[in-house]
């Protein structure tokens, strides 16, 4: 009796071990489905820097894809093409080219933690149906920060989007709830919503064109901003009284 005792624990801590991690050492790297793959060098590529993840027959995202950027820099037109859900692992940096990131397809949730993203043209181009946002910096993209079009749902802490050319955050679908945001200097506007709540905690907008836009009133805890806005049916628009120059 012992004896079995001993070897279904040993069972249960074998099927517990995860699988080991795959090294990305070449641009346009596939890593599959269910996979995590890490990178063990900078990269500096023409299309593609790592590609996570394959698409169903149908064109959907069924797998989940880790990449952990290791302490590296990925350099391209699309640094990470997800195809799958995704999270992506600094401390690291990825820059230049079209998109930092791209979700491909939905559902595609993307996770982003501890990482820098900048001098693209978009910061994140897609965001699949859920984006979460830890201790992200996405500052000084020449068009966007963040163009989230297909997203339902978009929450984050500690997160900075500054500096870039036009949007900082745009995801008109998205319910949005962001603590210690920092959206500075961003051309296009800091926080751009539709019909849906947006929830800032914690945060400071200043320098942007306006700080938060939407059809409903922002709900701000502790947030200093400068400019809200709203639509009018006649195509104008009003400020919603909650920051200071309303």
């Amino acid at each position: 009796m012992p004896k079995l005792l001993v070897l279904g624990i040993f069972v249960v801590t074998l099927a517990a071990q995860p699988a080991s991690a795959l090294d990305i050492t070449s641009c346009a790297q596939l890593v599959e489905n269910d996979e995590t793959g890490v990178l063990v060098t900078d990269l500096t590529c023409p299309s593609n820097g790592v590609v996570a993840g394959v698409l169903s027959a149908s064109g959907r995202a069924t797998g989940r894809v880790t990449i952990q950027l290791n302490g590296h820099t990925i350099s391209a037109a699309t640094g990470i093409l997800c195809n799958a859900r995704c999270t992506i692992e600094g401390p690291g940096t990825i820059s230049g080219g079209i998109s930092g990131i791209y979700v491909a397809t939905a559902p595609g949730d993307l996770t982003l933690r501890n990482l820098t993203i900048e001098g693209a043209e978009y910061g994140v181009g897609q965001g699949g149906r859920i984006t979460t946002l830890e201790n992200v910096t996405i500052n000084d993209n020449e068009e966007a920060g963040l163009v989230l079009y297909t997203v339902r749902r978009l929450k984050g802490t500690n997160v900075t989007v500054s500096g870039n050319g036009g949007w900082g955050i745009k995801a008109d679908e998205a319910r949005i709830k962001l603590t210690n945001l920092t959206a500075l200097d961003n051309a296009g506007g800091a926080v751009i919503a539709s019909k849906r709540s947006v929830t800032l905690i914690d945060s400071t907008l200043a320098g942007n064109a306006f700080d938060v836009f939407g059809w409903r009133r922002p709900k701000l805890i502790n947030t200093s901003c400068e400019l809200s806005q709203g639509p009018n049916p006649d195509g104008s628009f009003h400020t919603w009284g909650v920051c200071a120059n309303d």
